[in-house]
């Protein structure tokens, strides 16, 4: 191979691995694994959404006796597949556990999902509908919400304005838009679009100026060394807004970045998490 022609496959090879790696919503229709593959028990769930979708979930009953349940939703990459293994840990921890995929993912609605669009408003209502069934559907008014990603960030912004919110465990949430926007192509090499249309006062930074009282804790995850939302910026947050300060338990995974979080040392991550649900239990 020549020289130049060389340099011209490298250069392609850089680029493409920069879109893949800068790419945001990254949607799967199939699933790359299923709860029967590990004898997981299971319920397969239809979950209608205000503006007349449906969107498809799993719920995974506790194997002890409880009264606790617990929403889990995803990073926008991929879909509630692969959360099977934290779904694992919170059954564990004595959860009953809802699983669901956003609409555009998995067997949900179909909904077009652009690749440079971060995050979508619609994502909340998501989120909203399955809390509205899970009331109906479940022996109980009250959740806990774990999110990773661009779900961390809508659970906290759910949980500041819903009742039924206590608990939110958040890992590598984002906290403004605005910040994203700016951020996003010096650390990921590509412009984002935000839309319009996001409600600021479910963008976590703002949410939590004036949450709910029934919102009791949060557990925010973020790696030491992500270059976006990392320990500075969720520090300087609380430092500025009150009761985020009250509420917010900050844990740090050392050497990560957000997207290694739950990789880095697993046994770690799983035991603050079962530490902080026990410590705030009852409440």
């Amino acid at each position: 191979m020549k020289l130049a022609e060389l340099k011209s496959t490298l250069l392609t090879t850089i680029l493409t691995a920069t879109m893949t790696f800068a790419q945001t919503l990254q949607p799967a229709r199939e699933y790359s694994r299923t709860p029967d593959e590990f004898g997981m028990k299971y319920e397969e769930l239809t979950i209608p959404t205000p503006d007349g979708l449906k969107l498809y979930g799993w719920y995974f009953p506790c194997p002890t006796e409880s009264k606790k349940y617990i929403i889990v939703s995803d990073d926008g990459i991929g879909n509630m597949a692969d959360n099977l293994e934290i779904i694992s840990m919170l059954l564990s921890a004595g959860y009953h556990v809802i699983a669901y995929d956003y609409r555009g993912y998995g067997k949900s609605a179909d909904f077009e999902i652009k690749p440079n669009v971060y995050i979508y408003p619609q994502f909340i209502k998501d989120l909203e509908a399955v809390i509205q069934f899970s009331r109906k559907r479940f022996p109980t008014i009250k959740f806990d919400l774990y999110g990773i990603g661009i779900g961390a960030g809508i659970s906290i912004g759910v949980a500041a304005n819903r009742v039924e919110i206590v608990r939110v465990i958040a890992d590598g949430p984002f906290l403004r838009l605005d910040d994203i926007r700016k951020k996003y192509p010096t650390y990921k090499g590509q412009q984002v679009i935000i839309p319009f249309g996001y409600n600021k006062r479910y963008e976590p930074y703002y949410a939590l100026e004036n949450p709910k009282p029934t919102l009791k804790a949060i557990l925010i995850i973020v790696g030491e060394k992500d270059p976006i939302v990392g320990p500075d910026e969720i520090k300087a947050w609380l430092k500025n807004v009150k009761p985020a300060r009250r509420l917010v338990e900050l844990y740090v995974v050392p050497g990560a970045t957000n997207e290694q979080t739950r990789t880095t040392d697993q046994e770690a991550y799983f035991q603050r998490i079962r530490a902080f649900l026990e410590k705030h239990a009852g409440k």
